[in-house]
Formats: structure tokens, sequence, C-alpha cells
């Protein structure tokens, strides 16, 4: 039938973008549940601090109001800490695995993993029993942090298959939704605070069921990505799919035509991705990994995870509970407006000035949580306004820049493993950080002045990433891949990247 005609491309087939390449109802849809994914990462990330209160009313202990009981969990200060630490946990090995699985079975049947999980992670959240402060909850914790871990797997899942939307979007949405995943991570995140003043544990987690079924069965009604289709020669069914994700009458045949150009050498780069030896074969991709490396630990070090995961118990150190989660709720509403700021400049302004003017922000936030917590006859206000500057400067910046430049510095052969490694590393590190955030309180004075020792190493940590950028990490804005291997080798001479 005609319709079924596949188009070919011919030598003389040119590579251009197209003027009927209009979006259908359909890929907005695609574009809808790949966001959803995101969103609930950081709703999950975030979900910790607005359901948790560690008090004198904590596992272990009598007298616990009933009341109480169903608005939060009454865990100890242990318990909390793993139950936030084992959804890093669970992101650190799914990030592992779903680079992986997503390049060999598609990214939609990925982000049915991702959904699949978030969903039975919060249907145990609501079927759990009841945390009872005044009996030894052990078991109980120890199964909600069960179900954290399978959303964190989840999780690792969303960030390695958002590459979806862009390979849906026409070419006008691609660069908008290149930051797709950030602005879902970072919404998800001031949602989850801002409802966790009003809502009980059990009642966020009952929306975050119906979100996540909502994304599943979203996911069920998608096409695999084009792209893919292509790549792994399912010729026919790609052409079906950007029927279904273009307007009626757009013409695809160009669309068809880019794709199948590049089939060969992406079936080439598609398999050298999971081979390590190509990623340090060349000098200039093994220093694109060590700033990858270097960058990530950075990042983790200077505190960002933890103010994601802990704000209201850290603005806790000085004000009353309910005050604490309301500023929280102000400072990742700032990250949020923040990010969209930066993505609007990450286009037209230099990636390092965007990371260091996010990083000097960084330090003068946590100077003021500082100052707020040594200084007893400081306003009250310092240190929420530094939690507020903290988390608008990171989002500014340091949470958007580094994922750009990591994409611009690998190669595209081993793209996929490079930036997999990086975002496993990075991971994999939020787990003691996230798990040790007391205990090294504590080693450091204790109290408010633990803390504020505490956010002097994270002011430390953001200084020192500035300082490595300006030193080592080439500038991308508007680079080629060939003038940025040039930069990586350190000298301008192409024999060595023949």
């Amino acid at each position: 039938m005609a319709d079924d005609v596949i188009i070919r491309p011919s030598p003389d087939t040119p590579v251009t973008d197209q003027s009927h390449d209009a979006p259908s109802c359909a890929m907005l849809f695609a574009v809808a549940v790949t966001f959803i994914g995101a969103y609930m990462f950081g709703f999950s990330l975030g979900f910790v601090s607005p359901v948790t209160n560690p008090s004198p009313c904590a596992a272990n202990s009598s007298g616990c109001d009933a009341a109480a009981l169903d608005a939060e969990m009454l865990m100890s200060s242990e318990q909390v800490t793993w139950f936030a630490a084992a959804f890093a946990g669970g992101v650190g090995v799914g990030s592992m695995v779903a680079g992986y699985a997503a390049d060999r079975y598609g990214k939609r049947r990925g982000l049915i993993i991702a959904h699949a999980a978030y969903l039975i992670g919060y249907l145990a959240l609501v079927a759990a029993p009841p945390l009872n402060g005044a009996t030894d909850n052990t078991q109980v914790v120890a199964l909600l942090c069960m179900a954290r871990v399978v959303m964190g797997i989840g999780g690792g899942f969303a960030l390695c298959c958002t590459s979806y939307q862009t390979e849906v979007a026409t070419s006008k949405l691609k660069g908008v939704l290149q930051s797709g995943n950030q602005i879902g991570v970072s919404a998800g995140l001031a949602t989850v605070y801002v409802l966790g003043q009003f809502y009980s544990w059990r009642a966020l987690s009952c929306v975050c069921v119906a979100v996540t079924a909502t994304g599943l069965v979203g996911c069920a009604m998608i096409p695999e990505s084009p792209t893919w289709l292509v790549n792994k020669g399912f010729i026919e069914d790609a052409e079906r799919a950007l029927k279904r994700l273009r307007s009626e009458g757009s013409d695809i045949s160009d669309l068809m035509s880019q794709l199948l150009w590049h089939q060969n050498e992406s079936i080439d780069e598609e398999r050298a991705r999971g081979d390590l030896k190509e990623l340090f074969k060349r000098k200039e991709r093994q220093r694109a990994l060590f700033i990858g490396v270097v960058l990530v630990v950075l990042q983790v070090l200077s505190g960002d995870v933890i103010f994601a995961a802990y704000g209201g118990h850290v603005l806790a150190a000085v004000y009353p509970t309910d005050a604490a989660r309301r500023y929280a709720a102000w400072g990742h509403g700032a990250g949020c407006a923040a990010l969209l700021t930066g993505v609007a400049l990450l286009q037209r302004c230099r990636r390092n000035v965007m990371f260091v003017g996010s990083s000097l922000g960084m330090i003068g936030g946590c100077a003021m949580m500082a100052a707020g917590l040594y200084d007893a006859a400081a306003p009250d206000a310092v240190f929420a306004a530094g939690f507020v500057a903290y988390c608008a400067a990171f989002w500014l910046g340091m949470g958007v820049v580094p994922w750009t430049v990591l994409h611009q510095l690998f190669h595209p052969k081993v793209r996929g493993t490079g930036v997999a490694i990086c975002v496993s590393i990075y991971w994999v590190l939020c787990f003691p950080v996230v798990k040790t955030l007391r205990r090294l309180t504590a080693a450091l004075g204790g109290g408010p002045d633990g803390l504020a020792v505490l956010t002097l190493l994270y002011a430390a940590a953001a200084l020192s990433a500035a300082a490595f950028v300006l030193a080592c990490v080439p500038e991308t804005q508007g680079k080629s891949y060939l003038t940025l291997t040039r930069a990586l080798l350190g000298y301008a001479g192409y024999e060595a990247i023949r």
C-alpha cells in the first residue's frame, strides 16, 4: 500500500531541517509522559524532608501523640538517614544498568520500567503498616527503605531514558527539551516541599500512585523512539512511529532520510558504547572522563543532594518545623525559577561563566547560612535567605551546566558510556553523603555549630569546583567537537586526533 512505502535515501539526499516538521498531539503526549518520569524523580528525592520529623517522640520511645502519627513518619534520626539514602543507592544501581538496557531494548521499555518501579515503591508506602512511635518499628522502616530503593532504581531508568523526548521532538523543540530532565526534577522538588506542608505522607504517596499509574498507562500508548528503531533496523516501524508523532499532512520523507542516512554510523556507535576500552583508547576521551568524574564529585561534595533531601531538616536547626518547611519550599521554588532562567541563558552565555557564577552564589548562600547558625544575634531571616540563595544559585548553573558540557566533550562513540559512568559515580557517592549527614554534623561539633562548619565545607567544595572549571574545563558554547578535542589535548595539532 502507498502508506507503507519505505523512503530510502539516495547519496544526494540533503540533510536539512523541515518546514513541515510539525508536532502532533501524540508527540506532545509522549514528551509529557517522559517529563513525568523526571518530575517523579525530583518528588521522590525531596520526599524525605517534608514527611519526616525526628523528635523526642521518635522510634522506640513512649508518650507519642497518636494524631501526629497520621501526619508524619516518626523515625529515629538513624532511620531517617537510611530512608533518605536508600533512594540515592537505588538510583546508583539503576543508572548502572539503565543505559545499556535502554540501548538494547528501547527507551520506551526503559520508561515503562521507571514508572512501574515508582508505582511499586509508592504502593508499598501506602500499604505499609502504621508507624507506632511507642513500639519497635524496625521492620516497618526496613519495608519503607526497600520501597525507596525500588523507587531509586526507577529513577535511574528515568534519568537514562529522558533522551527519548528529544528523539521524538520536532527540530524546533529539541533545544527546549534538552534541559527537560533538570526542569522536571526541579519542579518535583518544589512541589513536594509545598504539598508536604499540608498533606500527610500517606496522602502524598496516594497522589504519587495516581501520577505514576498515569505515566505507566501513558508509556503503553506512546511509540518507540524512531531513532532507536532505525538503529536496530526496524525501518517500517520507525516510519509508522514518525507518522504518529507528526501532525497530519506533515512530510516525513526528509526526516526518514536523515535517520537512514546515519544508520550505519549509529549502529557502529551503538556497538562501541558498551565497550569500556573505547573510552580509554584516546587521550582526549580519558581527559573528558577525568573532567566528568571531578565535576560530579565536587558537585556532590558541595551539598546539593543534602539541601534537596534534607532541606526542611537543615532549616529546623534554627526555625520551628512549620517555618522550616515553609522556607524550604521557598528555596526550591526559587531554584525552579532560577533553572528556567539558566536554561534560557544556556544557549546564549558562556557555560564556564555560568558555572563559576553559580558556584560563587552557592558560596554566598553557604556563608549566610553559617552566619545565621553561628551568630545567635543574627536576624532569623539570614539563614533562610542563605538557603534560598543557595538553591537559586545551584539551579542557575551548577545544576544544569555540567551535564550539558559532558554531552559535548565525549565523542559520540563513547558518550553513552561516559555519561553513564559519571551519573553512576554521582549517585553512588550521594549514598554515603546522605547517610552520614547527622554523624558528620555531630563530629564537627553537633547542633547549629556543627552544621555551620559543614555548610562552610560545602562552600569550599563549590569554590574548588569553580577553580577546576576555570583551570581545566574548555568552554563548550558554540564549539565543535573537533575544537573541543584540540582543547582537551592541549594544543592545536591535528595529527594526534586523526
